[in-house]
């Protein structure tokens, strides 16, 4: 199975500015795959409400049935949906979508996790399918003083105990709370798969939701122009959104991430950022201004442990590490992802 975009190969080379040059020619080896562009690939278009409140998304990807079987359809998941109790609204639903090129098929969104395409016509072997979403996420307000540490650590006791902490389960990933706004685990991708079947279900929702496997992404980013980003992946550009006459002033950031396991963004119209270069490797801590020593003391502590890290280990793959002061609930420290690591902010604030 191969997940892409039209013309993967042509630029290939610009998704690798997210790679150590160092690490770029062993990369298709060290991942189990005979080139860097048969790993799959996401395009992601997203734009970001001002007041956190929500956002659009429209994702544009290529399957290629790579299985000796012809297939009839096409499963992809959307972990952060994983979570939802019933009777609750999903963060994340799925509008519309529609198969390009010639194909016909038609979308539908049986679980809130599961996005099914089905196709009007099988896929052959070696064929490729087009395929379009349109997505709207709701971005949960996480009231302040559920932050602390206290808070945290009652919630923490009533989840062990088999209580309601009215997080969804997911930890706060789609959600917005003291100026934050955080969008994980948002976007659907394909499910794995088991002797010709598609996986929709999972064993339990403790802990990391996604069991993506190794990926590319590349991602136009729209918020108000005084906003500050921290993504998985580098930056690759920055232009200014055409908006009518009188709107509020945006921009479009495009980051490339090349393989990574799942792609986060975090924002914020008050970000702080303090960074520090570890062997060619960007590190950058992003956090509130009211907590500006403990931004500068997690910068350290990072730009340490990854000295520390390579040391023992070998090398950091990618040219950027995030750090990132995130209104986690639901008891949790902090959510990893590839290249972006979120701390709770009850760590920023212990008092």
């Amino acid at each position: 199975m191969f997940l892409g975009t039209r013309g993967a190969q042509a630029q290939s080379s610009d998704l690798l500015t997210h790679i150590r040059p160092s690490q770029r020619a062993s990369l298709a080896s060290d991942l189990g795959v005979p080139t860097v562009e048969a790993l799959p690939t996401y395009d992601l278009h997203l734009s970001v409400d001002a007041q956190l409140r929500g956002f659009g998304l429209r994702e544009s990807v290529v399957f290629t049935n790579t299985e000796t079987e012809a297939m009839r359809d096409v499963a992809m998941r959307i972990f952060v949906n994983a979570s939802v109790s019933q009777g609750q609204s999903p963060p994340v639903r799925f509008l519309e979508g529609r198969c390009l090129e010639g194909a016909a098929c038609t979308m539908t969104q049986p679980e809130p996790s599961v996005v099914m395409v089905r196709l009007a016509q099988p896929l052959a072997p070696g064929a490729s399918l087009h395929i379009e979403l349109d997505l709207q996420g709701v971005m949960a307000e996480i009231d302040e003083s559920r932050l602390s540490m206290m808070a945290q650590s009652m919630e923490g006791l009533a989840s062990l105990e088999g209580g309601s902490t009215s997080t969804h389960g997911d930890y706060g990933l789609v959600a917005h709370g003291a100026q934050i706004g955080s969008i994980a685990s948002f976007y659907p991708v394909l499910a794995r798969r088991s002797r010709g079947r598609w996986i929709t279900s999972d064993g339990g929702t403790m802990g990391d939701l996604s069991t993506d496997a190794p990926h590319h992404v590349r991602a136009r980013i729209v918020v108000p122009e005084h906003f500050r980003i921290s993504a998985s992946g580098a930056e690759v550009s920055v232009a200014n959104v055409n908006d009518p006459a009188g709107a509020p002033r945006r921009k479009e950031v495009t980051i490339h991430a090349a393989a990574v396991r799942e792609f986060a963004v975090l924002v914020s119209p008050v970000f702080e950022e303090a960074s520090c270069d570890v062997n060619g490797v960007r590190v950058r801590s992003f956090y509130l201004p009211e907590d500006r020593a403990a931004g500068h003391h997690v910068r350290d502590v990072a730009c340490a442990s990854l000295g520390v890290f390579e040391r023992r280990f070998g090398q950091y793959p990618y040219t950027e590490l995030d750090i990132v002061e995130a209104p986690l609930v639901g008891g949790a420290g902090g959510v990893e992802f590839s290249g972006l690591v979120t701390v709770a902010m009850m760590f920023y604030r212990p008092a």
